[in-house]
């Protein structure tokens, strides 16, 4: 009898130093502690990674600031000059203003696109648990796709006048040639630039992400 109880004394303390009591009375060992901090922890990293592609998102909508707005100066020229509130020459001073700026400004916002582009998605907040925090970065990542697709659009129509004016000056292309791309652009731009703008806004205005 006494040896039986020695045995069940000794079970009790060696279940004791395994298992952990809880306050309601359930048993939590030290393994399901373990592994109940990994999914914090997995939860903790997208997190981290989201706001990181956020980051790097505020980054390029930033960049492409100063060019979409060098962009919208060069195609309102054009306009300015037609409905002849301003002369020639001040059209064209706005041109070469712009046009001298917009080689510096597109590689300054192909290296924050390039960032952008090499950060991990915030996909995985979608289709993870939610919580008022991931909600928050989802919700801010929507903005974000949206204001760098628009930058790209804008700052796509810049590079490619950037680029047929080059051309024009090369040789490249006829002055009619160059002349009727330009029309076309000035004719597309503004929806844009527009794009741009509003999209730009509405990141400016959605929830912050914040990893922690």
């Amino acid at each position: 009898m006494l040896l039986s109880l020695a045995l069940v004394l000794v079970i009790v303390v060696v279940a004791w130093s395994v298992h952990t009591v809880l306050s309601n009375g359930g048993v939590l060992s030290d393994d399901s502690t373990a592994a109940g901090r990994e999914p914090h922890r997995a939860g903790t990293q997208v997190l981290t990674e989201c706001a990181a592609q956020l980051a790097a998102a505020d980054a390029v909508v930033s960049s492409a600031r100063d060019g979409v707005a060098a962009w919208h100066a060069h195609v309102q020229a054009r306009t300015d000059r037609l409905r002849k509130e301003i002369s020639k020459r001040q059209m064209e001073a706005v041109w070469d203003r712009t046009r001298e700026a917009g080689h510096r400004e597109q590689e300054v916002f192909t290296a924050a696109l390039s960032e952008y582009h090499g950060t991990p998605s915030c996909d995985r907040l979608a289709s993870g648990s939610r919580t008022a925090r991931s909600d928050a970065c989802v919700d801010r990542a929507a903005a974000a796709r949206a204001a760098v697709s628009a930058a790209e659009a804008a700052m796509g129509e810049w590079r490619e006048h950037l680029q047929h004016m080059e051309m024009n000056a090369d040789g490249g292309m006829t002055a009619g040639s160059a002349l009727q791309l330009w029309i076309a652009m000035w004719r597309k731009a503004p929806a844009n630039i527009t794009s741009f703008e509003d999209s730009a806004a509405a990141l400016s205005a959605a929830p912050r992400c914040e990893a922690s």
